[in-house]
């Protein structure tokens, strides 16, 4: 059973949808049927009857409906969502165990308009976490797969050419489901962090187009194998606009790590250059555009068409501290649909200033 709790101004409401489960095993939420529409999707079953599903919840006027799918073989472990592929298509991934907790996998789940399709990614090896993402700021996106051999990577390559490849040393394996994907440095760039049992690694791309890879620090040694890291989250936790990294170990113990460098306040807000420009929406799924503010506020980012009619909102008037950071656009207009080829133009305002850039779009 999924709570959704909503504040209504005087006190928290819950709503439950969904299917009850003696056990729950993940959740994902985002537009995985590239309609726009955001649903839930969730994994569970009966490990008395032995039954085990997923589902998706949809919204509508009347509420919540779901709908129950059973995975291709045995159990899911957990998911993500992603855009890993030169197209528009938003895929759901999904790894897991045999019921007789052998046979490790990892599908890939596609809508097609009428009914969920699914290929396997990679069978018969140990899972235990999948993030998606872009750290290599380049067309498309990734897939990151965590295993007890190390971290793997997975995506399209151009030419309709996938690779699946193993991104660190063998002395480095990770050793618990703490992969994160995130700015820990407080720029641009995404980095990938993930845990050895008193150890901290980054993996990082922009450098030298990378992988490269960083020791973030350690926890006290001094507790000996009896204590190690068993989570692992990067946020702005003491609200100053710096993002650090924090682990938590199977004692208790909350570590904090920050990068003794962060990029400086920049002089001037401007809108970057666009990547992938020329864009081609159907062959590469998302542009990012950089935007980096001098100062802290409140930030409006429009996309009009070169005559000045209005194609897409991407930030409405939300705050944003200062900084450089990425947002993505898939090629549809505020409709849905995918804009044709032409001339487009980023405006972004605040406080005072504004700042442009132009997007190339071919069909």
């Amino acid at each position: 059973m999924i709570e959704l709790h909503r504040w209504d101004g005087a006190r928290w409401l819950r709503v439950e949808i969904g299917t009850a489960a003696l056990t729950s095993r993940g959740m994902v939420i985002g537009p995985a049927r590239t309609d726009g529409v955001t649903r839930i999707y969730t994994a569970g079953g009966n490990y008395i009857s032995n039954s085990y599903y997923w589902q998706e919840l949809s919204p509508g006027p009347a509420g919540w409906s779901s709908e129950l799918l059973s995975p291709p073989t045995g159990v899911i472990d957990g998911m993500a969502l992603g855009f890993p592929r030169y197209d528009n298509n938003m895929r759901l991934y999904a790894f897991g165990h045999g019921t007789d907790y052998f046979s490790d996998w990892l599908y890939e789940f596609v809508w097609n308009g009428s009914t969920w399709t699914y290929v396997p990614i990679v069978q018969g090896q140990p899972i235990s976490r999948v993030v998606a993402g872009n750290p290599r700021a380049k067309w498309g996106g990734w897939i990151y797969v965590e295993s007890t051999y190390g971290i793997y990577e997975w995506g399209d390559i151009g030419y309709g050419s996938r690779r699946w490849s193993l991104l660190q040393l063998a002395d480095t394996r990770p050793a618990g489901a703490t992969l994160t994907l995130a700015a820990g440095r407080g720029d641009a760039y995404q980095n990938l962090y993930y845990t050895t049992s008193q150890q901290v690694w980054e993996i990082r791309f922009v450098d030298s187009g990378g992988p490269i890879l960083y020791l973030v620090g350690s926890i006290d040694q001094s507790a000996g194998a009896e204590d190690a890291l068993v989570g692992l989250t990067v946020i702005k936790g003491r609200n100053d606009g710096v993002p650090r990294i924090y682990g938590l170990t199977a004692r208790g113990w909350l570590y904090e790590w920050g990068y003794l460098n962060p990029t400086p306040p920049p002089e001037k807000t401007t809108v970057g250059q666009p990547f992938p420009n020329p864009f081609f929406p159907g062959k590469q799924a998302l542009l990012s555009i950089p935007l980096t503010l001098s100062q802290s506020g409140k930030t409006t980012v429009n996309l009009f068409t070169a005559s000045g009619d209005l194609v897409l909102t991407l930030l409405d008037d939300e705050y944003r501290p200062s900084g450089t950071f990425l947002l993505s656009w898939d090629g549809r207009n505020g409709a849905g649909k995918v804009v044709g080829s032409g001339v487009y133009v980023a405006v972004a305002t605040g406080e005072g200033w504004r700042a442009a850039t132009k997007v190339f779009v071919i069909r």
